[in-house]
């Protein structure tokens, strides 16, 4: 390989390589952030804000913290729906990401949840509040496809792989605020 070249190949490479390191850092930075106590609330602002944009509820969150496997807690979930009545509220919630079948455009989601507590009100349309409450808040518009033709843009799918429960609370109220189920001391997998 002519010298010009293998300068060139080398400048190249110490250059991906910078960025990688640069990528590192920025990233272990922000963990080390949202590890803080100053961090903490500072990342479930932002990360509230974001998913409170996207839902047509609205939510509100104490914590979240970086676990050591790769995972998120989040402390002191609350949501709410759209007429302001509190419909999920969870001490704390574990998430895992399975990325396995990344290559299949297939997420996977690992969830444990502490001492939830499910409010599901049956709505005069049939539908539930938890339902309405996390209902996204701009919904996709309906794309017409015509037989044998793809997607313009490939789909991902959430896979909710396993969900634990411990200690949780659910009532279902019907239409006319009557208790149709309660159920206490809930532990599920």
């Amino acid at each position: 390989m002519p010298r010009p070249y293998a300068r060139l190949l080398a400048a190249v490479g110490w250059a991906l390589l910078g960025a990688a390191a640069l990528t590192g850092m920025a990233l272990s930075a922000t963990v080390a952030f949202s590890a803080s106590s100053v961090g903490r609330p500072v990342v479930a602002g932002l990360l509230i804000r974001q998913l409170d944009d996207a839902v047509a509820g609205r939510l509100a969150l104490e914590a979240v913290e970086v676990l050591p496997r790769g995972g998120f807690e989040l402390r002191g979930l609350q949501v709410y729906d759209p007429d302001d009545h509190l419909v999920l509220q969870v001490s704390s919630a574990r998430l895992f990401a399975d990325l396995t079948r990344l290559s299949s455009r297939e997420v996977g989601v690992v969830l444990e949840l502490d001492s939830p507590s499910v409010l599901l009100e049956a709505e005069a349309d049939g539908g539930v509040s938890l339902a309405r409450a996390l209902a996204p808040t701009h919904p996709a518009t309906p794309v017409l496809l015509l037989p044998g033709q793809a997607p313009a843009r490939p789909s991902w799918t959430l896979r909710l792989t396993r969900l634990t429960v411990r200690g949780g609370d659910l009532w279902w109220q019907r239409a006319d605020r009557s208790t149709a189920v309660e159920l206490t001391d809930l532990d599920l997998d």
